[in-house]
């Protein structure tokens, strides 16, 4: 939340030390002074109150906890319904696959439950860079398994740092492609709307990565058939 607040919303460097973050930062001005002390005052005051506000933030959510019902309320795509439906799909898609790979398919079920709460939290609707990675840091603070937790943060990445997480990752971008996919959103030349293209290579470097040895095809139309049942284009 320091950096995003510095680099995104200030265009300030962040500086560290020891590999840590120093309390300190750089600000490139354009003025012609020769005292840039209220320059340096001015930035320090900005900064100040854009920390100010994402601490206070972060104190929020961790008193409201994650609120899974408000996903609800949330459209994912008209067609598709909401963002809560769509993570109904991810669980019976993620299920599928740990019981493929014999991971904890409870857990499984718990990571993908828990993977868009952080939209309904205070820091990301502020800095809505941060989804994934603010999920990871309340999982932590509320208790939850640390796999749940990675899982949670690694779900946008091209890769995972482990079977688990690359579970979870795989179930999320394969009902993306094939839910856009049964509505028409379809990649056209130079323009992917959704970054659908993306999310395949990433599927397939995922499943490369951590040796998940499946006949994707096959899978894909028993996911079509018998459990999103949308039509694959």
């Amino acid at each position: 939340v320091i950096i995003t607040s510095m680099k995104e919303h200030q265009r300030y460097f962040p500086i560290f030390k020891d590999e840590k973050i120093y309390n300190g930062f750089v600000v490139v001005s354009n003025a012609k002074t020769d005292d840039f002390s209220l320059v340096i005052k001015g930035n320090e005051r900005v900064l100040k109150a854009r920390l100010s506000d994402g601490l206070f933030f972060w104190e929020n959510d961790l008193k409201n906890g994650f609120n899974i019902e408000g996903l609800k309320n949330i459209t994912y795509m008209a067609e598709l319904g909401t963002v809560y439906d769509k993570e109904m799909r991810e669980i019976k898609i993620a299920k599928l696959l740990a019981e493929m790979f014999g991971e904890d398919v409870e857990l499984i079920e718990r990571a993908v439950l828990l993977s868009k709460a952080d939209l309904l939290t205070e820091v990301v609707f502020e800095f809505t860079e941060l989804q994934g990675i603010m999920g990871y840091y309340y999982a932590q603070k509320f208790g939850e398994n640390e796999k749940v937790a990675l899982a949670i943060k690694e779900q946008y990445q091209n890769s995972a740092s482990n079977r688990f997480s690359a579970i979870v990752s795989v179930a999320i971008k394969i009902d993306t492609i094939m839910s856009l996919f049964s509505i028409g959103k379809l990649p056209k030349g130079n323009k992917v709307p959704f970054a659908l293209r993306r999310n395949g290579i990433a599927i397939i470097n995922i499943i490369k990565e951590h040796n998940l040895g499946f006949e994707l095809d096959k899978f894909l139309n028993l996911i079509k058939d018998d459990i999103i049942n949308l039509k694959v284009v």
